[in-house]
């Protein structure tokens, strides 16, 4: 009967002491698949029924931690050069203590640049990762 409890129509129960048309399980099916998801079914006799139900809706947030995290890292790196590591910390602290703009903005601009670099690699990440039922009306619309 497993075989068969996706189908539309399909009742186990084959008296029919029990209500419904054999519908619920296909449309679940369908909203599921169009999720990008999948469900199966394991039953044991007089024991009942177990649905396993797998939805991708953890991607979205797990890569969004991962992009916030990069991002904040590029801006932390700058603070290398407090301990002497150089980087691009190193032109902002002589900036800074020299009072000479030019030189901040020196450090500062290829820091920020990198972090816009790292947040564009994401977002374009994230388009091929994120299932197209899981991104937001806009994202899913600008490269269909």
């Amino acid at each position: 009967d497993l075989d068969h409890i996706f189908d539309r129509f399909y009742r186990v129960d084959k008296a029919h002491s029990t209500r419904g048309f054999g519908l619920g399980l296909p449309i679940s099916q369908r909203i599921i698949e169009r999720h990008r998801g999948r469900i199966t079914a394991q039953s044991t006799p007089k024991r009942g029924s177990l649905f396993r139900i797998e939805l991708p809706l953890a991607s979205r947030s797990i890569l969004a931690g991962i992009k916030t995290s990069a991002v904040i890292n590029v801006g932390t790196a700058t603070l290398g050069a407090l301990i002497g590591a150089g980087g691009y910390g190193q032109p902002i602290l002589t900036g800074i203590r020299l009072d000479d703009t030019a030189l901040i903005l020196e450090g500062a601009v290829p820091a920020a640049l990198l972090a816009l670099l790292v947040q564009g690699i994401f977002d374009w990440s994230d388009r091929l990762l994120v299932p197209r039922g899981l991104r937001l009306d806009s994202e899913a619309n600008s490269f269909s």
